[in-house]
């Protein structure tokens, strides 16, 4: 199916569908080449169940053919960018990729991708907004999706550990994710002590250095077992759960740097 001039901005990418206006109204198309995950995510209670836990953005099927479906999504009356985003609101976006792909991991599929514009926020909460992304899991294949997850999420966090939250804004000009090497060179030393930091992020540079200087043109994938794969999500879920900031709040210390009397300070409790 070819996108129209009604297509939304975001959706060229992607083979299996694309957004587009009618009118005031988004919807979605899903191709007919995702028509076998779809209809099996969709079969399976897979989208109902996250819909219900409030991980993905709920929809309805609005029309049904040989050569489209047509979804409409519920109404995100404010779609927020990632660089828009405070430090808590980036945890909280990246916890919910994690904890999506394993569940999806647990019934067979994977998430394909796992970009931060993946993500917004609605009533209060991050929320999953891509129905296309998911994809069979095939056994014993590594996340397809991890490296785009450590350049998205998990190195801009860090980073933001170190340098303050100004770094996030980073991702209005790295859209693709802020490359791995340059998330490694702008890390402290000693934070390749941390076994979760060298092994997600500086060993993960220096294994793409070396395969860029070797590359012969030949292809080579990795086997990693649904075990090993759930240990690796849980390990980054857990470090990013307990990640906080370096730098303290303007706010942080108000009360013992007022230069209020304790007259005119009491009050102010209250």
């Amino acid at each position: 199916m070819t996108p129209t001039n009604n297509t939304h901005e975001a959706s060229f990418r992607d083979p299996s569908g694309y957004m587009f206006h009618d009118g005031e109204v988004l919807r979605r198309v899903i191709n007919p080449i995702y028509f076998p995950q779809y209809k099996k995510l969709r079969d399976s209670g897979f989208f109902e169940t996250l819909i219900k836990k409030g991980l993905l953005i709920s929809h309805e099927e609005t029309s049904v053919s040989e050569e489209k479906i047509v979804l409409t999504p519920e109404v995100i009356p404010f779609i927020t960018n990632p660089y828009e985003w405070s430090f808590e609101q980036f945890k909280h976006a990246a916890l919910l990729t994690l904890q999506i792909q394993k569940y999806a991991l647990s019934k067979g599929f994977i998430l394909k991708d796992a970009s931060a514009y993946n993500v917004t926020f609605h009533k209060g909460k991050a929320v999953f907004i891509d129905t296309l992304s998911f994809d069979f899991y095939e056994e014993d294949t590594p996340w397809r999706a991890y490296k785009q997850f450590i350049t998205h999420f998990f190195g801009p966090l860090v980073l933001a550990k170190y340098h303050g939250t100004d770094i996030l804004k980073m991702m209005e000009t790295h859209i693709d994710g802020i490359p791995v090497k340059l998330i490694a060179s702008l890390l402290p030393g000693k934070t390749k002590l941390s076994s979760t930091l060298y092994t997600n992020i500086h060993l993960l540079a220096k294994m793409e250095s070396k395969h860029s200087e070797d590359y012969d043109g030949s292809t080579k994938v990795a086997k990693l077992s649904k075990k090993a794969q759930n240990n690796i999500l849980t390990s980054l879920f857990d470090y990013i759960k307990k990640l906080e900031l370096k730098e303290a709040s303007e706010w942080g210390d108000y009360y013992n740097k007022t230069n209020y009397d304790d007259a005119a300070l009491r009050p102010k409790k209250y």
